[in-house]
């Protein structure tokens, strides 16, 4: 209880950092060394590269990245669509870039109720991606703490 008899509620936004960090999954060895370069000259923080969603949900699970950028044709049983669901039902906090080589009407039809925060098209300029990665990163900003006194816990809830 806080001074007064009033319940002290705290809040805490994810935190955040400055520097994004990236998990990449793609097939394409050469596209994901390429990917991984490109983060590490734009300042990214990369945490690791793999082949298959379930060796993605292993690394997003365990190092919790910020962006997990991905392809649709994986390694494995599951494809991007399919690694995104499986985030989203763990309720872990990466946001999600698809990039992909297929037609964006195909991926449309198969989306389903399954969002990731952005699609880009194959071939893609590296810094396009880079732009991408910084638009996700900074609508997961700012990172705001809020730590209010409220009187009852219903008005608690109500405020929430």
């Amino acid at each position: 209880m806080a001074p007064g008899g009033f319940r002290r509620v705290e809040r805490k936004a994810m935190k955040v950092s400055s520097v994004p960090r990236i998990a990449i999954a793609e097939a394409d060895r050469a596209l994901a060394f390429m990917m991984a370069e490109t983060f590490s000259a734009a300042g990214f923080h990369v945490i690791g590269c793999v082949r298959s969603a379930e060796d993605a949900i292993e690394l997003v699970q365990s190092q919790r990245p910020d962006i997990l950028v991905l392809e649709f044709d994986l390694e494995g049983e599951s494809n991007g669509l399919e690694l995104i669901a499986e985030i989203k039902l763990r309720r872990l906090a990466t946001r999600s870039i698809l990039v992909t080589g297929w037609d964006i009407n195909d991926i449309a039809a198969r989306i389903e109720g399954v969002h990731p925060d952005r699609i880009v098209r194959k071939p893609f300029m590296p810094q396009k991606l880079v732009e991408v990665i910084e638009h996700v990163h900074h609508r997961a900003q700012p990172n705001l703490r809020m730590a209010i006194n409220f009187p009852s816990p219903r008005l608690a809830m109500q405020m929430n």
